[in-house]
């Protein structure tokens, strides 16, 4: 999202100085790409550089400021998070999963509705924080494990069930 958030301050660039949001547009683009392929520190020491080239841009362009502060919040972020970022082209190289946003719009939609002011029945924060934490755990396979080192004598549930039989 900041990278999102700075390209439309480039985009607004664009019409002060045409030259200096091109090259803003394709810096961006570059930390975005080494960020995809996991490659924080470059990214890192782009990012960096970037916000103090911005800090220099002598510009009439009235969003100056906040793209500014929105470059510098961006090195600041990869520089707080360069342990956490996952390179997506490996795992999409590999096909494995790289996008949550299918189960996060699942849980937004299900918590919103039993957040609402007009339904019956209301969640507080701390039972909604519950479903999403056993959403979580079914989701990425680790729930069972949870319930088994609490109850160890919980049974296996392999069981299979017949299908059922079609009869005319």
């Amino acid at each position: 999202m900041r990278l999102t958030g700075l390209g439309q301050y480039a985009r607004g660039l664009a019409h002060d100085n045409p030259l200096e949001a091109t090259a803003l547009q394709y810096r961006l683009e570059r930390i975005k790409w080494r960020l995809w392929h996991g490659d924080a520190d470059e990214a890192l020491t782009r990012a960096r550089k970037l916000a103090e080239d911005v800090g220099t841009l002598a510009s009439g362009y009235p969003g100056l400021t906040r793209l500014v502060k929105a470059t510098a919040g961006l090195a600041t972020y990869i520089g707080n998070n360069v342990a956490a970022i996952t390179d997506y082209a490996a795992r999409w190289d590999h096909g494995e999963i790289i996008s949550t946003a299918f189960v996060e719009s699942t849980v937004d939609l299900v918590v919103s509705r039993r957040y609402a002011k007009k339904q019956q029945m209301q969640w507080s924060k701390k039972g909604a924080h519950r479903l999403l934490q056993t959403r979580t755990r079914t989701l990425d396979g680790t729930l069972r494990d949870l319930f088994t080192t609490w109850y160890p004598a919980m049974p296996a549930n392999d069981v299979q069930l017949a299908p059922f039989a079609i009869t005319a």
